[in-house]
């Protein structure tokens, strides 16, 4: 998860306004929901079009999903956290 983060507090230092719209839309997808793989897929499209990168989206969405296999990523609000 520290990738995730990491990535996460740089975007959001940087891009003010779409990281208000991107973290809406990851916040819309995430809360209140069970982790899925279309979920997983849906986080890492809104990523790829908010402009983060294919790399950067791919990394993440491979950590999260990675956590998620080992069961320690069960919902949105764990990935959020």
């Amino acid at each position: 998860m520290g990738l995730f983060k990491a990535v996460y507090s740089k975007l959001k230092q940087g891009l003010s306004k779409t990281r208000s719209g991107l973290g809406n839309q990851l916040r819309g997808i995430l809360a209140g929901q069970q982790l899925s793989s279309a979920m997983l897929e849906q986080i890492e499209r809104q990523l790829i079009e908010a402009d983060v990168g294919v790399h950067t989206s791919v990394e993440l969405v491979r950590d999260i999903r990675a956590g998620w296999e080992r069961g320690e990523i069960e919902s949105g609000e764990q990935v959020l956290a």
